[in-house]
């Protein structure tokens, strides 16, 4: 009797683990959503922009988010540069140290987290801390409660090169559109991931 009991308690172990599935593998992974406008009013809307690092820093992919927000991007040796009109940031690879020129004159500040190359998806592509960029452009990071309209992200970071960033944008009358296939991080020539956009307005 008792060895029968082990036996049936052994097969209803062994159903139950070809039956459950780990809640680790059903769990997806939050991203972050890029908004930029560069226009007043206009928001577009990109996804696959972020680089969460193994301390949890978060950077952007500086090409792709330059070429969105309309800065000038270049790509050398040791630095890269990031650009808007007479200022530039210029960053040296994996350093926190960056350089910034307002048009006058040139001041060195330092980032949270090193400016560096990282390996995506078999391309290579130069990161930098997403705060960096409010030296050229306006920026806001919205999370938690102030973003339950976007949910689904772990949280939401506004650029403008318009004006000061007051209010996370309206997610109503959001327009999809299709994925942007020019939208290439240059640092060898490849695409790291797909952009999603989609624009919507503030009314």
């Amino acid at each position: 009797m008792k060895k029968r009991l082990i036996g049936l308690l052994m097969i209803l172990v062994m159903i139950v683990s070809l039956i459950a599935v780990p809640t680790t593998a059903q769990a997806k992974t939050k991203s972050y959503l890029v908004l930029v406008e560069t226009e007043k009013g206009s928001w577009k809307e990109y996804t696959n922009l972020d680089y969460v690092t193994g301390s949890g820093s978060l950077m952007m992919k500086a090409s792709s988010v330059s070429k969105f927000l309309g800065l000038t991007y270049n790509n050398y040796s040791k630095t890269f540069t990031v650009s808007k009109g007479t200022k530039k940031l210029t960053f040296t690879k994996n350093s926190k140290s960056f350089n910034c020129y307002n048009g006058t004159n040139t001041s060195k500040k330092s980032s949270s987290y090193k400016a560096y190359t990282a390996t995506i998806s078999k391309s290579k592509v130069n990161l930098v801390h997403y705060k960096t960029l409010g030296n050229l452009v306006y920026t806001q990071y919205y999370t938690g409660k102030k973003i339950v309209d976007y949910n689904e992200y772990k949280g939401v970071i506004c650029y403008s090169t318009v004006g000061k960033i007051t209010n996370l944008p309206s997610i109503n009358n959001v327009i999809n559109a299709n994925d942007i296939s020019d939208s290439k991080d240059t640092d060898n020539g490849k695409d790291d991931n797909p952009h999603t956009i989609r624009t919507t307005k503030n009314f």
